[in-house]
């Protein structure tokens, strides 16, 4: 396994796919990005308008994110 596949793999376990029953964590709706934070390494969840709104402060501590916004 090269590195690039050990990065990944963890990537992998770190971000599952946002399910149908996974709620936005800031008001409750159906979620659809799931986001890894780097000092926590748990997931974050939040619908598409809140994820729009914190994009930029996500994006700066952010490991993974897994967007199933269409």
């Amino acid at each position: 396994m090269t590195a690039m596949n050990s990065v990944q793999d963890r990537e992998a376990q770190l971000v599952k796919l946002v399910r149908a029953d996974d709620r936005c964590d800031r008001c409750g709706v159906e979620a659809r990005v799931r986001v890894v934070i780097v000092t926590t390494r748990l997931p974050l969840l939040f619908c598409g308008h809140h994820y729009v709104e914190q994009h930029d402060a996500l994006a700066r501590v952010a490991v993974v994110t897994h967007d199933e916004r269409v």
